[in-house]
């Protein structure tokens, strides 16, 4: 059964009501700003700030690169990044994504025949 998260305030802080059990898979959609060059998905351990809690994923396409960034925070260290790949989105425009979890990594995909919808 899928659990709807609908029009949550930005940035988003708060439980994955699915959890993070292998085969879980996390849909977010929305809209990309203009003024913005690039976005985040930080799939954190915790809501702690400082320390900073571990980051699973954080997975940010920047625009102006044109290139995803993929990561994680580790007892506050962030390993090796990741940034093979092209960005499908663009500024403006909506984004359609799904991020699957599997014991060890994550598989992202995103869909770029998106209806034009808001968030």
């Amino acid at each position: 059964m899928a659990i709807v998260i609908k029009n949550p305030t930005t940035p988003y802080v708060g439980p994955i009501p699915v959890g993070m059990t292998e085969g879980a898979t996390i849909h977010v959609r929305g809209t990309t700003e203009l003024h913005h060059s690039g976005f985040l998905i930080s799939l954190q351990c915790g809501s702690s700030t400082d320390p900073r809690s571990d980051c699973a994923l954080a997975f940010t396409p920047r625009f102006s690169e044109q290139q995803v960034g993929r990561n994680s925070l580790q007892n506050g260290c962030w390993g090796l990044e990741e940034s093979h790949g092209s960005v499908t989105f663009r500024l403006g425009e909506n984004v359609d994504m799904s991020i699957v979890v599997h014991a060890g990594y994550y598989t992202v995909k995103t869909y770029t025949q998106v209806p034009n919808w808001r968030c």
